[in-house]
């Protein structure tokens, strides 16, 4: 998944917040399992010498480092990481970016957003220009699997047909 599509990205510090008031041994550190893609620059990527790197990592790592906490990554589809964390999964503990949807926020806890993004539409050359959300009923509309632009379509233009791609 990459960012371009989501709206608004969502700080760790927020979702870790709660942890921190947590008894955590200062001998064992809580280790804090933290998903993320690798497709995401500035935001999240492996660095020329294969490390998980971006803003949004070095956020969490400065957070884990001023709470005493470990972190241990693991890079994961956003689909998954979704699914895992809606259905309580314990695997993963938090996600570095997370676009804020009320469906969301029904089983996510949010924090204070550190991006603020926008959803780009993009068509082929020779398609006339959108102008209104009615001309994208009844189109096939290419959409980040489970991504904000996905449920957004679902929800406001129940018409269109939406094509997940990875």
């Amino acid at each position: 998944m990459t960012f371009n599509t989501l709206k608004a990205l969502l700080s760790c510090a927020m979702l870790l917040w709660p942890l921190s008031s947590q008894a955590v041994s200062p001998i064992e550190p809580r280790t804090i399992v933290v998903a993320y893609e690798d497709d995401s620059p500035p935001y999240m990527f492996k660095n020329q010498r294969g490390e998980v790197d971006g803003f949004g990592i070095a956020l969490i790592k400065a957070i884990a480092k001023q709470e005493g906490f470990k972190i241990r990554f693991k890079e994961t589809p956003w689909r998954n990481t979704r699914l895992a964390l809606e259905q309580g999964d314990t695997e993963i503990d938090v996600h570095t970016a997370v676009g804020y949807t009320s469906r969301r926020a029904e089983s996510l806890e949010f924090g204070v957003p550190y991006v603020k993004d926008e959803i780009a539409l993009f068509r082929r050359k020779n398609s006339p220009v959108p102008t209104s959300i009615d001309d994208l009923r009844n189109k096939k509309i290419l959409v980040l699997d489970s991504d904000m632009s996905h449920d957004y379509l679902l929800k406001y233009i129940p018409e269109a047909e939406p094509v997940p791609v990875d």
